[in-house]
């Protein structure tokens, strides 16, 4: 028989109006905030022992879903504190199998998994927090656990928690109510005191990662924290005694999450340290998780190379939070079409504002489709953050304005002023749900809208024109930086001209390979740009399409950043123009080298101010600051408008 569950008490504060999922409950209960400060949220981090992949990232967009339902539909606002497990044992034994410090790995994929959750638009948590800057007061918890008895030390030089002890003065398996009954039947492993027990410190021989750490009755012991001990120690760093919402993936339910409890209501003396847990479902492919032991995972960049952070987003919706999720590419192809219906949607309501669509609906039918979407979202969004359904509401809204907009066979009404308001209003309410859900509704927008075709593929030339001029400079041969060309000379005389030549390509690489990159963006798209030296041409396969051409004038504007910070030494450099200044004028203080370093790649600056002027000379807004660049692709004319 299922063991009994736990007592639960409903937290004091605000009623929210949103039911949750509980997996203290397994029921639905209501979201009560206490409503004079944040939600406190923990929720459990990656262990930063190699590259994050989307099945990773699949928990975290869920969870970012979830914040900006409670933020930006119910005002519910939160701190949301992630660890980041920086000590274990795959890290101890990724490290040396690389050979590399614990601490540069942990680093490096520290700032991978950021990188990675900022490229996919996934909101930071408000704090990040480190296991290995926190040991002590790791250390500390488990003292205060010893002495209350629910921590003992072991013949292997561990410290345990006494799984037995805690099952006599408090509810266990909250969780997973059975799972103590395989541990009664295991066999006890040595050094503990009963199969369920689990480390708090683990013993680390002289060679290993650790910390020496001076034990009451005990002396000093050197180790590290186990895995389950560090989030019950963060989480009193930063919310004390108590957390609102625990999160995580459902694979942490048990052993960690369990465990996660037994340890804090023994140290707290609580008997519900935290008030609601809630479980992410899993990314998984053919059946079974994504993972790098199995070999099915995708890497954030080779996603982001075919899919958008939109597109991401709107597959972590395609099931609810809890729910597991399929990658295939059939999944992503239906993200897509899903965002095809509000791309869709606002190019017929740009048209119907442009004359070109009139209503055969009352403003008064609109309007009351509106009012029980609005109805319909909310109440989705309320039981249990159900965006899926939700969704498919903002869908449906989309569809019955469209069928209304036009209709083949019936005689078009004349346009009236509440017509136009309605049609607004609904596109409006999109609009602002989809921002508020997390995404990018530059995608919901026409840039070409106002825009001449002769001016579209002037710029497009222009662009093409810029490329030519790098490409000449960096190739040494139609035209060439001859400040350097006379420095490697200065530096090499006995060196032939053709390896002054190669040498010149050598340094200017740099250029050479952003220009490279352009190149595979553009055709990427669509486009492709032809022919060598000034000869070069933009083929655009028969016209422009508007998002492709968006998405061209984009990687053009990041291109040519990348030509300006090089030629300015600002963010990325020429390593070797540098290395010969310095060889050369040994002298010279960094700013006078740095002086003579733009002064020789000027020519690729002047050549950057060209593409801008020509490109305000057809109507576009083109800016500057430092070495940053915004191009409005609407004309100045409606941009004053």
């Amino acid at each position: 028989k299922r063991a009994s569950l736990p007592p639960w008490k409903q937290p004091e504060g605000r009623d929210t109006g949103i039911v949750v999922r509980n997996s203290l409950t397994r029921t639905h209960v209501p979201l009560y905030v206490k409503s004079d400060k944040p939600l406190s949220w923990y929720m459990c981090g990656p262990t930063v022992y190699d590259a994050t992949h989307i099945g990773h990232a699949h928990c975290y967009m869920k969870f970012d879903i979830v914040r900006k339902i409670l933020r930006n539909f119910f005002g519910v606002d939160t701190r949301l504190v992630v660890n980041f497990t920086d000590v274990d044992d795959k890290i101890i034994t990724r490290s040396e199998v690389l050979n590399i410090p614990v601490l540069e790995l942990t680093t490096k994929y520290e700032g991978d998994f950021l990188d990675a959750i900022d490229a996919l638009k996934i909101e930071r948590a408000d704090e990040y927090i480190r296991v290995t800057d926190h040991v002590p007061a790791i250390a500390d918890y488990i003292q205060e656990l010893i002495r209350k008895g629910y921590a003992y030390h072991s013949e292997t030089g561990d410290i345990n928690f006494h799984s037995q002890k805690f099952r006599k003065d408090f509810h266990s398996g909250k969780l997973q109510p059975n799972a103590h009954k395989n541990s009664d039947k295991a066999k006890t492993p040595y050094g503990k005191k009963h199969a369920a027990d689990f480390a708090l410190w683990k013993f680390s021989k002289p060679s290993q990662l650790g910390w020496d750490i001076e034990w009451k009755d005990v002396g000093v012991v050197r180790g590290r924290p186990g895995w389950h001990i560090e989030c019950s120690t963060l989480a009193k760093i930063v919310f004390g005694d108590h957390v609102s919402i625990h999160t995580g993936g459902a694979d942490l339910k048990f052993p960690h999450h369990e465990n996660e409890i037994a340890q804090s209501e023994a140290y707290h003396n609580s008997q519900q340290w935290v008030d609601y847990f809630m479980h992410g479902g899993t990314l998984r492919v053919d059946g079974s998780k994504m993972s790098k032991s199995q070999g099915n995972y995708v890497s954030v960049s080779d996603f982001l190379s075919i899919y958008t952070p939109n597109e991401f987003r709107m597959m972590c919706m395609e099931s609810g939070y809890a729910q597991d999720c399929d990658y295939s590419t059939e999944v992503m192809e239906a993200a897509r079409f899903r965002l095809y219906h509000f791309t869709t949607f606002s190019c017929n309501v740009r048209a119907f504002l442009e004359g070109k669509l009139q209503p055969v609906v009352t403003p008064a039918e609109l309007m009351e489709k509106l009012s029980a979407t609005e109805k319909s979202f909310t109440k989705h969004l309320a039981c249990n953050f159900c965006i899926t359904a939700a969704i498919n509401n903002l869908i449906s809204l989309a569809l019955f304005t469209e069928t209304k907009l036009f209709v083949v066979g019936q005689k078009a009404a004349e346009t009236l002023p509440d017509q136009i308001t309605a049609v607004n209003a609904i596109f409006s309410y999109i609009e602002d749900s989809l921002r508020r859900l997390g995404f990018d509704v530059a995608f919901m927008r026409n840039p070409l809208e106002g825009i001449d075709q002769a001016a579209a593929e002037g710029a497009m030339v222009d662009f093409v024109a810029f490329c030519t001029s790098v490409r000449n400079l960096s190739d040494g041969r139609a035209s060439r930086l001859e400040g350097l060309i006379d420095l490697l000379r200065e530096a090499l005389p006995s060196s032939t001209d053709e390896h002054i030549i190669e040498k010149y390509r050598e340094i200017t690489a740099p250029y050479a390979l952003a220009l490279e990159d352009l190149l595979c963006k553009l055709k990427d798209r669509g486009y492709a740009v032809k022919g060598a030296g000034s000869e070069s041409t933009v083929d655009l396969n028969g016209g422009l399409d508007q998002h492709a051409f968006e998405g061209a004038m984009a990687d053009f504007m990041e291109f040519r950043k990348s030509v300006r910070d090089l030629s300015t030494c600002r963010g990325s450099q020429l390593d070797g123009l540098l290395d010969i200044l310095r060889m050369s004028s040994p002298s010279s203080s960094e700013k006078q080298i740095l002086k003579r370093y733009r002064k020789i790649t000027a020519p690729y600056l002047s050549a950057s101010d060209t593409v801008r002027q020509n490109l305000n000379d057809r109507g576009f807004d083109m800016k500057d600051a430092g070495s940053d660049s915004m191009l409005d692709l609407r004309p100045k004319d409606k941009l004053e408008e």
